[in-house]
This record gives C-alpha cells, structure tokens and sequence, in this order.
C-alpha cells in the first residue's frame, strides 16, 4: 500500500516518501504507536491514519489549541486507489 502511494504521487510529479516506505511500515506494526492500518476484508490494506493529542499549530485560536482533542493527521491512501 506504501509503495502503491509513493507511485501514485510520482505519477502525477508530487513529492514522493519512497525513501522512508520502510519506516512508516515499522510504524504501523508498533501496538503502543500512535498510527493505525485501515484495512477492507474484501481488499487487504487500503490507509493508514494517525491520531495525536497535538495538533497543528495554524488555524487554530490559543482558546481551542488548549483545549483537549484528538488530531487526525491526513491518512495515506486519500486521494488514491491502492492497487
């Protein structure tokens, strides 16, 4: 699915994380990380996301930056179709 990403980005001239692919699998298979796998019965892998109690610090007032949530980072697979 990574490597899928990577291509689909390439395809279109973005920026591609190809040389961190390795790092980012290890991250999903971490049980205390904080990255989690989205998975399709029907096709295997299809994302992965990451939730943090931090979130960015643009578009938000110093009122809602402290109070506490949960962050979703973009998951990787939006976008695209993993093939």
């Amino acid at each position: 699915m990574a490597g899928a990403r990577c291509a689909w980005l390439e395809e279109r001239g973005l920026e591609s994380w190809r040389d961190a692919v390795e790092g980012l699998v290890e991250e999903c298979d971490n049980p205390a990380g904080d990255v989690w796998v989205l998975d399709c019965e029907e096709q295997g892998v299809v994302g992965r996301m990451l939730v943090q109690d931090v979130g960015p610090p643009w578009g938000w007032t110093d009122a809602e930056r402290a109070q506490p949530a949960a962050h979703r980072a973009p998951a990787t697979g939006e976008g695209s179709r993993a093939r």
